[in-house]
C-alpha cells in the first residue's frame, strides 16, 4: 500500500497540523536498564548503566506515522530512572557536557541510510557542529543566525511570560542546581506523571518545582543562566521555538 505520510514532507507541511494518519503500524520495544562494565576508550573499565546489556542502547527504528510502544524495566539496585523518548533527537561528537565521568571525550557516530553498506566507513570528515567550539564545555546549538528552519512557523503571542533563573548553590553538603532558588526533589515511588493523570499536581509541595500556568496555551520562557558553563534545557511534550539567545 501507499506510505502513511503520502505526499507530506518536513519541507511542505506543518507537522502539528498535517501529521500522517496514525495507527499504521505499532512497533514494540522492551528495554531493561541495569549496571554493566564497559571500556569506552578500549582500556579503562568503567561502571555505567546499560540498556539491554549494551552501551549505547539498542537502535529504535520507526517510520513517519508509526506508533512506538516501549516497555522499560528498571533493574538498578538502589535508584530510580527516567527515560526520554525525544523526537528522534540525536547527538554525536559528545563532549564533557554529556558524559559526566569525563572518560569519553569524543564519541563518534556513523549514520547509515537504509540499504547502505554498513561495512564501509564514510570518506568525508564528520560535521563537527557546536562541538567544534574552542571551549571544551560548549554544549550549545548552532548559531541562530545560521539556523534555517525546515518549515518556518510564525511565532504566536504568549498568554504568559515566565522568567527562570538557573543557579548552582551549596546546601552545605552538596552542590545543587536551582530554578528560581528552588531545587528539584523527586519521589520515585510516585512520579509526576501519575499526579498529572489524576489531576493532583497542584497539591504538590514547592520543592517538586511545578509551574502552574493555568489555562495558558502559549508560554514564553526567559531563561537566565547564572553559571560559568552552558546548561542544556529540555521541554518535554511541548512544541518549542528558540527565539533568541545571548549575554
Amino acid at each position: 500500500g501507499s506510505s502513511p505520510w503520502g505526499g507530506i514532507s518536513t519541507q511542505n507541511s506543518n507537522p502539528y497540523t498535517s501529521a500522517p494518519r496514525r495507527g499504521v503500524q505499532t512497533r514494540s520495544y522492551h528495554l531493561t536498564l541495569a549496571e554493566c562494565d564497559i571500556k569506552p576508550d578500549g582500556v579503562v573499565t568503567q561502571n555505567t548503566i546499560c540498556v539491554n546489556g549494551q552501551f549505547p542502547g539498542p537502535l529504535i527504528s520507526a517510520n513517519y506515522g508509526d506508533t512506538l510502544s516501549i516497555t522499560a524495566t528498571n533493574k538498578l539496585k538502589d535508584e530510580g530512572t527516567a527515560m526520554r523518548c525525544d523526537k528522534f533527537w540525536m547527538r554525536s561528537n559528545i563532549v564533557v557536557c554529556s558524559i559526566n565521568d569525563g572518560v569519553l571525550t569524543e564519541a563518534l557516530a556513523v549514520i547509515y541510510y537504509q540499504g547502505a553498506d554498513t561495512k564501509t566507513l564514510p570518506a568525508v570528515a564528520p560535521n563537527q557542529g557546536p562541538a567544534a567550539s574552542t571551549s571544551p564545555m560548549s554544549c550549545g546549538n548552532d548559531p541562530l543566525t545560521s539556523t534555517i528552519p525546515t518549515f518556518p512557523i510564525a511565532v504566536a503571542k504568549p498568554n504568559v511570560t515566565n522568567e527562570l533563573a538557573i543557579s548552582l548553590k551549596s546546601n552545605g553538603t552538596h552542590m545543587l542546581y536551582t530554578m528560581n532558588n528552588v531545587s528539584f526533589r523527586a519521589d520515585f515511588n510516585v512520579p509526576l506523571i501519575n499526579h498529572a493523570f489524576d489531576s493532583t499536581l497542584r497539591n504538590l509541595p514547592a520543592k517538586r518545582n511545578i509551574w502552574n500556568l493555568g489555562t495558558a496555551t502559549e508560554v514564553r520562557v526567559v531563561i537566565y543562566n547564572w553559571n560559568d558553563a552552558p546548561h542544556p534545557i529540555y521541554l518535554h511534550g511541548h512544541n518549542m521555538q528558540v527565539l533568541n539567545l545571548g549575554m
